[in-house]
């Protein structure tokens, strides 16, 4: 545990330490193969891991590529233009509660990743639940491909979440996700569109004037 006053926040002398959990040896291909396997730990223990800083992105090998995770309740809000620091949480349910959880993250020379713990505590309650939650449940590409093929098959949302559940048992989506998935394929697919301009595009488009 580093002793970093940017990071180190008071917790409670009863709050579980999630060190052990997120310690491993283990030299990763990719950087996208470490990141999967540290929000897959995160998700065990109901904890959203998020990249609060990166430096050289995926790496060249160079050994000099970095990155800085932490909980998604790490930060806290400040005023734009003051800078001053506010709680708005009860205000705007923001999840900022500076907390101290942290990973840190650096690519070897010659390539892949190594990660280790700079901080294993949190300073506010874990959930008891993932499903939902806005970061780990949004739909990866693959799914957002199923989502779109079975749309224009028009399928029924229920019937969509089902289906990928059926394929992915841990998937962690709801059914608004999937409301949500279609209005943005149905939004990019009309351009801009209104319906009415949509409309006259589909009837020009297919000669039936």
């Amino acid at each position: 545990m580093v002793k970093d006053g940017a990071y180190i926040e008071k917790v409670s002398e009863n709050a579980t330490d999630y060190t052990e959990f997120f310690t491993t040896t283990t030299v990763f291909a990719t950087r996208r193969e470490m990141l999967d396997w540290v929000i897959e730990v995160g998700k065990m223990h109901n904890i959203v891991i998020i990249i609060a800083r990166s430096e050289g992105g995926d790496g060249l090998g160079f050994g000099t590529a970095k990155a800085t995770l932490t909980c998604e309740r790490a930060g806290k809000y400040r005023l734009s233009k003051s800078k001053v620091a506010i709680d708005v949480e009860k205000f705007t349910g923001t999840k900022k509660m500076s907390c101290p959880f942290r990973l840190q993250a650096k690519e070897h020379v010659g390539g892949g990743w190594s990660v280790v713990v700079r901080h294993g505590m949190h300073n506010h309650d874990l959930p008891n639940y993932n499903e939902g939650r806005a970061i780990i449940a949004k739909l990866k590409p693959h799914q957002l491909s199923i989502v779109k093929e079975l749309s224009t098959s028009h399928v029924k949302p229920n019937m969509i979440m089902a289906i990928l559940k059926n394929l992915d048992p841990r998937i962690l989506t709801t059914v608004k996700h999937i409301y949500n998935a279609r209005q943005k394929l149905k939004t990019e697919t009309m351009g801009g569109r209104s319906v009415m301009q949509q409309l006259m595009k589909l009837i020009v488009d297919n000669n039936y004037v």
